[in-house]
């Protein structure tokens, strides 16, 4: 065990592979060169933990790139691990120090399908009782398509272009109801349902008025 305190070999080495990361953390796709060695030589686990680590120094250092596509790669990798709520939150935060709001959202949408409560993930993590991941995904998707829907009736707004405005509000329509069919149960619905209401009549249906 790397984490084992006492004995000095181990000390030893886990500094060693410690201090690895910081040069692995000053090159290019370093992460990509760390996971081939810790995987080589290391195993698995080993790999995923010093990886872990990897992506909190890119998140230190600012380096928002790096620590992304390393997270996609556990999210690819090991889909249907119960981690995969707060990677995708590192995902997320890194895009938006990024400023890339297409990226971001694109990519949000993917978690929140991914993350379903009646998908292939959510069901397994019910059949295993990881009831943490599933309340870490309900509040983050929740969350997420909140942002988007508030933010795109934002952009919409301040739009001058009369098509593209009403093609944002067309699409923010679309995303209250997919909020109202995905959590029914949330403390939101009754603000939510209002505004997409006040949304279709002013905006959709009496645009011209």
């Amino acid at each position: 065990n790397l984490d084992m305190a006492g004995d000095p070999q181990l000390d030893f080495r886990r500094q060693a592979l410690n201090d690895m990361l910081k040069c692995y953390v000053e090159i290019d796709d370093g992460w990509i060169r760390a996971r081939d060695y810790y995987e080589q030589y290391e195993g698995v686990d080993l790999m995923r933990q010093q990886l872990e680590r990897l992506g909190n120094l890119y998140d230190d250092q600012g380096k928002d790139e790096d620590r992304v596509a390393l997270l996609d790669y556990f999210i690819n990798r090991f889909d249907e691990d119960p981690k995969i709520p707060q990677w995708a939150e590192g995902v997320l935060a890194s895009l938006t120090n990024i400023g890339d709001w297409d990226r971001y959202e694109q990519q949000a949408r993917n978690f929140i399908d991914a993350m379903d409560a009646n998908g292939p993930w959510a069901l397994k993590m019910q059949r295993e009782s990881e009831t943490r991941a599933l309340t870490n995904a309900r509040g983050m998707t929740e969350s997420w398509l909140l942002g988007i829907i508030t933010r795109n009736f934002q952009e919409a707004e301040r739009l001058s272009d009369r098509e593209i405005s009403r093609a944002l509000y067309v699409e923010t329509a679309a995303d209250y109801e997919d909020f109202l069919r995905r959590f029914s149960d949330s403390n939101e619905v009754y603000d939510q349902t209002f505004f997409y209401a006040e949304l279709m009549y002013y905006k959709l249906v009496h645009d011209d008025d």
